[in-house]
């Protein structure tokens, strides 16, 4: 199991917005990462913008980036893995 990014985090809005693509099980998703003073929120797409149904693909992207949300390190062609052993996800070699 991996997620891939598609699409380097870019700040998309003057507060601190960033947005990057994934590819999760061969879908391409949107996750908008909103960094305030309140810890922030992750949320999840599809491609036409309508915000993923699926509760188990969401818990799985919200597992994994909110452990992994450091926009200047969500680069294009990096990939996450999940350690079965250690139970969290980390960047694949």
């Amino acid at each position: 199991m991996s997620i891939e990014i598609t699409k380097s985090a870019e700040e998309t809005y003057r507060r601190v917005l960033h947005s990057l693509n994934v590819k999760y099980k061969g879908q391409e998703i949107l996750i908008v990462i909103d960094d305030d003073d309140n810890g922030g929120s992750l949320n999840f797409y599809d491609m036409e913008r309508n915000e993923l149904s699926d509760s188990a693909v969401v818990d799985v992207l919200q597992e994994c980036f909110s452990e992994n949300r450091e926009p200047s390190e969500l680069t294009e062609g990096t990939k996450f893995v999940y350690n079965e052993e250690d139970g969290y996800w980390e960047e694949a070699d």
